[in-house]
């Protein structure tokens, strides 16, 4: 059975494609003697592998953890017979780190980034029937590399885990018109009540017009259109504002998407076709208060790294993931740190589906370095394009705890860098939030975040008591909450990372070294206890706008999870969610 059957871009849907997951053939390079030895030509690789799932993990099949920077991968395939006469795009969804391809011995090109899709056009490399498709894998241990919460050393400790290598998203082929929809992007006004759209076609020829369809539902496409429009090409791009009368509005509460249809039409002659979604919903800030469809809006988010035991980074299937955001709901949390990992685009659509709030992060460095500038740079615009249609996504963060930037409290040229991120990111979204660094050492900011991992309710108290009297000194918990020369400014307050309780399962199969905050308990009644004495204890900081807890479930050797590595709860739900519902004073009449 082909693993991860399920459309792999469910923001840009196209009935027609051929999914490349299942078997493919493998062999490791540990020599690095395959491009000097044309492996790009060996008729057969040593091994087999179960993609789109990396080496190191059990589903590939091979579930080996040890070091091989580089590796190759084969297949053969067909392109099905009635795509004759269209153009072939080679889709991949992610591949860690460096890739590089061939098709029947020549080559088709290179990618570097290890959490960006990317494609090529492989129609003159085709030939008749079976043609035979080679990667080249390479993912060395380079600090400089973004590389989030992959381990360097052999085997996972502290809190990085095993790495993952390779192809770990989709991959599939796409018969696509010389002409096609190339990209669009929704920007919903709730104000104004209108969802400007802006888009790209490829391959445009004078005369040609792109109709736009909006339904009333992603559930309603073909079935209630409630606006939409027909707009002319002006050189391959296109632009329109559309009403969307009396709109329903998107929140965890009420997640409300439209269904949209875009049609490039040639007179009155289809051309291509591709359905996507959207929904209305602003996030915005009004004094020290973080606002959500311009109401107070209090975040209780959660930390969830997306790892897998079965799978790691990669998604082990599509239900998996829909499984984990009804635990995070269940559990009474409004949204999620998605943390050191830019997911699976089905992590995404289903925050949207089901309604979860998402703080989107990159995958960062361990040093930094020109070339390390180089390599975020590269990858993390595309993450903002890919994701940009996304109402879940709130907040952008492209830094976490000065990762990649170890020096940014006083090393100028490292402050200058963040701040460069931080405008561009602006620059290509003006509609959601910034954190620049979460944790502390902020420099360019819309939102102050404080990590903070105190173990009782009178440790908060006292971290505070100073901010709370004067409104300007906030306590450096575990590092100044600003870089050098910096001073609050009154911008909304958050404490996003806090809690972090190990707790031990009697008779769980854990390795033998454990890694948590503080102290493991083993009793449930213990571990909740403690949960409620924290969070209470920031739910009565007045100044606070929400919290994120760590973490969602345990991860390998870390076991501060509210559910195990196998997705089992630890903890009645309905407990959490009990607690989680207490009201911060500064929102007592929400």
């Amino acid at each position: 059975m082909v693993p991860r059957q399920e459309y792999p871009q469910p923001q840009f849907v196209r009935k027609e494609w051929l999914n490349l997951n299942g078997e493919w053939e493998f062999e490791f390079d540990d020599k690095n003697e395959g491009l000097s030895g044309k492996w790009e030509e060996k008729k057969r690789f040593a091994s087999k592998i179960i993609v789109p799932y990396p080496f190191q993990s059990r589903l590939s099949g091979i579930a080996d953890t040890g070091f091989h920077d580089y590796v190759w991968y084969a297949r053969n395939f067909s392109v099905p017979e009635k795509w004759k006469g269209k153009e072939i795009l080679l889709h991949f969804g992610a591949v860690d780190y460096e890739c590089r391809i061939w098709l029947n011995n020549k080559e088709v090109g290179l990618h570097r980034g290890g959490t960006v899709p990317f494609y090529f056009n492989i129609t003159k490399f085709l030939v008749p029937g079976e043609n035979r498709l080679v990667l080249r894998v390479e993912d060395t241990q380079d600090p400089q590399q973004p590389r989030g919460k992959q381990v360097t050393g052999l085997k996972p400790e502290g809190c990085d885990y095993d790495r993952t290598t390779g192809i770990w998203q989709t991959v599939w082929l796409e018969p696509v018109p010389e002409s096609r929809i190339e990209y669009f992007r929704f920007t919903p006004d709730i104000d104004s009540r209108k969802v400007h759209i802006e888009g790209v076609v490829e391959g445009w020829k004078p005369g040609q017009a792109v109709s736009i369809e909006i339904y009333s539902s992603l559930e309603a496409i073909e079935q209630k259109i409630v606006a939409g429009k027909t707009v002319n090409l002006e050189r391959g791009v296109f632009y329109v504002e559309i009403p969307i009368k009396n709109p329903e509005l998107w929140s965890p509460e009420s997640p409300h998407l439209y269904g949209v249809k875009f049609t490039l039409l040639e007179g009155k002659k289809k051309i291509d076709e591709v359905i996507s979604y959207f929904g209305m919903r602003k996030i915005s800030i009004k004094g020290n208060k973080i606002l959500l469809n311009n109401k107070p809006y209090y975040l209780r988010l959660v930390l969830d790294q997306g790892y897998f035991p079965e799978s790691l980074l990669a998604l082990p299937s599509d239900r998996a993931v829909k499984k984990d955001i009804e635990f995070t709901k269940a559990f009474g949390f409004n949204g999620c740190r998605k943390h050191q990992k830019v997911d699976d685009p089905r992590f995404y659509y289903w925050a949207d589906r089901l309604g979860l709030i998402v703080w989107a992060e990159f995958a960062n460095a361990r040093v930094w370095s020109e070339k390390a500038e180089e390599m975020f740079l590269s990858e993390w615009p595309e993450v903002i394009k890919r994701d940009y249609n996304h109402p879940c996504i709130i907040c952008w963060v492209p830094f976490n705890e000065s990762w990649g930037v170890p020096e940014l409290g006083s090393n100028s040229r490292q402050q200058e860098f963040v701040k460069r991120v931080v405008r561009l990111t602006r620059e290509m979204d003006s509609t959601r939030l910034v954190v620049d660094n979460d944790g502390w050492e902020h420099v360019d900011t819309d939102l102050v975040t404080i990590h903070d991992y105190s173990l009782h309710a009178q440790d908060y108290e006292k971290n505070y008591a100073q901010f709370k009297k004067d409104r300007k000194t906030l306590p450096a918990v575990h590092k100044p909450v600003y870089a050098e020369g910096l001073k609050y400014d009154g911008k909304p307050i958050l404490i996003t990372e806090y809690g972090g309780i190990a707790y031990k399962l009697p008779g769980g199969n854990y390795p033998e070294s454990i890694w948590g905050y503080h102290t493991t308990e083993i009793e449930e009644e213990k571990f909740i206890s403690r949960f409620k004495e924290v969070t209470e204890a920031i739910l009565r900081l007045d100044f606070c706008c929400g919290f994120c807890y760590t973490q969602l479930t345990d991860i390998q050797q870390e076991i501060n999870g509210m559910l195990t590595f196998d997705r089992v709860p630890k903890v009645s739900p309905a407990k959490i969610a009990k607690i989680l519902k207490g009201k911060s004073p500064g929102y007592q009449n929400l």
